[in-house]
């Protein structure tokens, strides 16, 4: 006996009669919503990225920010050569001891901030006094903080205790009472300080573990605040680490332009719109029993979330500025009449109040960049996951997702390599140089130096031939052998995805091309009133017959229209057959295998189809 052929093998055989089922029809006009969303999706994701970058871009105004930081840094976070000259003076840059801290505030920092005079030696206007780089006031005072670490006896247990007594406990920092400085102080009442400190040893001795200096400058000409930290940090080796942070923070959310405010409201009704196109995608889903939460989704929801979040910090920095207590304070500081020196508790109390409010301020500008920068980088990738219907559009993201996949255990390899060559490195050089101090900066060194950002005398000069050899291990194994085979995963990827895009590429462009040919470039024929008549018609099982002259009965059209009709149907369900293979996540099948009713159906449209050749098989020629 025969072998009975698959129904897989009738619906081919039959698909190449072009047969179509009243079944058929009905998930052709079923697909139109499907149809709009796979095309309309990208733009919605495009129109979405633009809208919410320029909003973003507003709201932190980097072309603003950008020139009162650089001229603040170019200003206070100076360095030079380390010969030091009356032409040449320390810069805080090349600050490498105690004594250098005091040849750095006396010689470069007072007189930068306190200046008095300008550069003819004229007196600077009373207005214009506390300025730095022109045109950066400086909000209150200058707050320096010193940190030290309590002295505490030495462990017993150090073998060598009889000769280092005493010790420092630096896993409790204590922070001493802050000084204020004034820009209205006169110069003289500024360096006197600063000779009190250091004959005191209250600024910075051999317990001083950090010294902060805060500056809290406004800058009129861009309508910015902006909080500078310069910090020295005191090692326990005697190293001298100095850093510095500066956070900018516009007054007008909207730089002066309330126009830009639409922005915001264009990027919420793409907000809105997300959500929406979301929720009813979620609910086709659960209807069909079908995977929710794909990584496509999963994407677009920490997106939505991202975006979500920079709006709520935004919020928050926007009612922070406008406090009026803040301005208050400030403009109470900068009064000529306020006299620091005789109020001088009040005064350190608006003086505290603006300075953490600045930096909680700082805190929240940074976490909304930070989320900013997120909501693009997702956004970004659910544009490429939106254009996966078109075979060319698709391959990178194709090629990304497929080397992913086949990176999971190669990736598991490259970490112990990768590790092991970092912590040996760590081993071997971090007591003599900076690269290698720490496993976080080893990691860092490691990886730029398979980028080819790394100098090898950095180890070289530490012990030749031990560097030589962990240096051509590491380029060998790490870089000629893994990161090479990294290359060759991917590129295996885009040529697997770019064969798999080329068979799928004639099949797309055929029935793009004949739903063209039928309707014009729109591909969209459900807009004429036949076709939705048709649609409405099988929907509810008014028409049960599909062919040319049922549709023409039924609808009082021609024959001949009532073929187009068909045609078109034939051509739209072509089209949608091929987006959904490319379109649809290979995660999102049915949970469930078919279920009998779903059998019985497909049993039926196949004996339907079965049906309808044989009578035209019969029917005479």
């Amino acid at each position: 006996m025969a072998a009975m052929p698959s129904s897989m093998t009738l619906r081919r055989s039959l698909s190449s009669y072009n047969i179509l089922t009243v079944q058929d029809v009905v998930e052709a006009y079923d697909s139109r919503n499907e149809f709009k969303a796979i095309f309309i999706t990208p733009v919605v994701y495009v129109f979405f990225f633009i809208f919410f970058a320029s909003a973003a871009l507003t709201h932190v105004p980097i072309e603003t920010m950008f020139p009162s930081q650089n001229g603040l840094y170019s200003t206070l976070v100076t360095s030079g050569s380390d010969t030091l000259t009356p032409e040449s003076p320390m810069q805080f840059k090349n600050i490498q001891s105690h004594a250098d801290v005091f040849a750095w505030l006396t010689n470069t920092f007072v007189p930068t901030v306190f200046a008095s005079t300008d550069y003819n030696n004229d007196t600077i206007p009373i207005d214009q006094v506390g300025r730095i780089a022109s045109f950066q006031i400086i909000v209150g005072a200058v707050e320096v903080k010193v940190y030290v670490a309590p002295v505490v006896p030495c462990k017993d247990s150090v073998s060598l205790s009889a000769i280092y007594n005493t010790c420092h406990d630096y896993e409790h920092v204590q922070e001493t009472k802050p000084w204020y400085l004034s820009p209205k102080l006169p110069g003289p009442e500024i360096y006197d300080w600063v000779d009190h400190v250091k004959q005191s040893r209250s600024l910075v001795n051999t317990s001083t573990t950090a010294l902060h200096i805060n500056i809290a400058t406004y800058n009129g000409e861009l309508n910015l605040l902006c909080i500078t930290a310069l910090q020295i940090k005191f090692q326990r080796g005697g190293y001298i680490d100095t850093r510095s942070k500066m956070t900018s923070m516009p007054l007008d959310p909207y730089g002066n332009d309330a126009s830009n405010g639409l922005m915001d409201f264009f990027t919420a009704i793409m907000f809105v719109t997300v959500v929406s196109i979301e929720y009813r995608k979620i609910s086709r889903h659960r209807m069909r029993h079908t995977v929710v939460w794909t990584k496509w989704r999963t994407i677009t929801w920490m997106s939505l979330v991202s975006v979500l979040t920079f709006y709520v910090f935004w919020t928050i920095l926007s009612v922070m500025v406008d406090a009026d207590g803040l301005k208050h304070d400030i403009i109470t500081m900068q009064d000529p009449a306020f006299d620091f020196d005789a109020s001088y508790d009040l005064g350190v109390q608006y003086l505290s109040t603006i300075m953490e409010r600045m930096k909680s301020m700082g805190t929240i500008m940074t976490i909304l960049r930070l989320s900013a920068m997120v909501a693009m980088c997702l956004l970004m990738f659910r544009i490429l996951g939106s254009l996966r219907f078109h075979p060319g559009l698709n391959v990178v993201m194709a090629t990304l997702t497929k080397s992913l996949r086949s990176l999971a255990p190669f990736f598991f390899v490259f970490v112990v390599c990768l590790s092991a060559f970092v912590l040996s490195g760590c081993l071997l050089f971090g007591d003599s140089t900076k690269a290698f101090g720490s496993i976080g900066m080893s990691y860092v060194t490691v990886v730029n130096m398979l980028f080819g950002q790394f100098n090898p005398d950095t180890v070289l000069d530490v012990n030749y031939y031990t560097a030589v050899v962990w240096y051509w291990s590491a380029m060998v194994i790490l870089f000629l052998v893994l990161f090479n085979m990294l290359l060759a995963i991917v590129i295996d990827s885009f040529e697997k995805v770019h064969d798999r895009t080329e068979k799928r590429s004639s099949p797309y462009f055929a029935a793009i091309s004949g739903l063209a040919r039928l309707e014009g470039p729109w591909l969209w024929p459900w807009s004429h009133r036949d076709m939705q008549r048709l649609g409405r018609a099988v929907q509810s099982n008014e028409l049960t017959d599909v062919s040319p002259s049922a549709i023409a009965k039924h609808l009082a059209i021609p024959d001949e229209q009532a073929r187009r009709l068909l045609m078109k149907v034939r051509a739209f369900k072509q089209v949608m057959d091929v987006l959904r293979d490319s379109y649809e996540d290979e995660h999102e099948r049915e949970v469930e295998g078919p279920s009998t009713q779903d059998l019985s159906n497909q049993l039926t449209a196949l004996q339907t189809q079965i049906a309808t050749l044989v009578a035209r098989l019969d029917s005479p020629v």
